[in-house]
């Protein structure tokens, strides 16, 4: 907050409209009846309202709420296969994230009522160990870095020590080098962090690190670009997954200069993607022909080392 949000730009500052919330997120006839009832007057009926618009705001997209995790699928530490070749595991541990970013929706994913085991790992090797065809491993959530080392190591070592010669990568999705590039620098645990990421690739496995970054100001600060250095020179590689936002990003100047800088640090574009379409994301959702266009013009600044997105 102190470090990318230029206060003085408030409230248009790009990094501050995707930190806290604010008033064009809501639609008018919702906002309407919100501020209807939010003198205090009617606690209750304050809060009751409150649920309402959530609700309406967050559709669960493609059916996500026909979707729910089976009680099976709980037992197994939440373990989905999103392809016939990728596993992703929910580590219980951490289902939590470094910044809510308003363009997700998270209903789903951050559920308090739903229980984990405490079997991860195990459950992990049996669920690997019947579907050979699985070469990808990838950890997400919430944020899997946000949990300590120790127990992420657990899980990852006891993946390593199982006869999983068909297990080729594993790939961890994070947003701790956008939000706390601290985690790899002055934490308690960084060293043991780095150390977890030298294993895998010691193990003969390839090991990728899946980033976002949203704004070419991500990348200025001193410790983005330390920490960037410190996981490459573990030989793991950082791919970069990117949002295209209405009012945020929406520019090719943004996005070429955003892809230069990735790839100059080695931090290597993989995608462009569009919010979903629930909730404040509509806010920031952009017609598909516009952002075409704006992904387009991006690619013919840049050379081609960036055009891996």
């Amino acid at each position: 907050i102190d470090e990318l949000i230029q206060w003085k730009g408030v409230p248009d500052d790009p990094l501050f409209q995707l930190t806290f919330p604010h008033r064009k997120m809501l639609p008018p006839r919702l906002y309407d009846r919100l501020k209807s009832v939010s003198d205090g007057s009617d606690s209750e009926a304050s809060a009751q309202t409150v649920r309402e618009i959530q609700q309406r705001l967050n559709p669960h997209w493609t059916d996500q709420r026909d979707q729910e995790f089976t009680q099976k699928e709980i037992v197994s530490e939440r373990l989905q296969h999103s392809a016939r070749e990728i596993l992703f595991p929910f580590p219980g541990q951490r289902q939590a994230c470094n910044d809510y970013r308003l363009f997700y929706d998270r209903n789903t994913q951050i559920d308090t009522h739903t229980g984990f085991t405490r079997h991860a790992a195990e459950n992990l090797i049996t669920n690997l160990r019947h579907h050979p065809q699985v070469t990808d491993l990838l950890f997400t959530g919430g944020d899997p870095l946000l949990m300590p080392s120790r127990i992420l190591t657990t899980i990852i070592d006891t993946v390593l020590n199982a006869d999983l010669p068909h297990l080729q990568i594993i790939r961890i999705s994070t947003d701790v080098l956008r939000c706390w590039p601290y985690r790899f620098l002055t934490d308690n645990d960084a060293e043991n962090l780095l150390t977890l990421l030298r294993r895998v690739l010691d193990s003969g496995r390839h090991l990728v690190l899946m980033t976002s970054f949203n704004h070419p100001r991500e990348l200025e600060t001193d410790a983005v670009k330390a920490a960037i250095t410190h996981i490459r020179k573990t030989g793991a590689t950082i791919w970069s997954q990117s949002p295209l936002l209405a009012g945020i990003n929406d520019d090719p100047e943004i996005w070429s200069a955003l892809w230069r800088e990735q790839t100059r640090l080695g931090c290597l574009p993989h995608s462009l993607f569009l919010a979903q379409d629930t909730a404040a994301p509509c806010h920031f959702r952009l017609p598909l022909a516009r952002a075409w266009t704006i992904f387009r013009d991006a690619c013919r600044q840049v050379g081609e080392i960036s055009l891996t997105v």
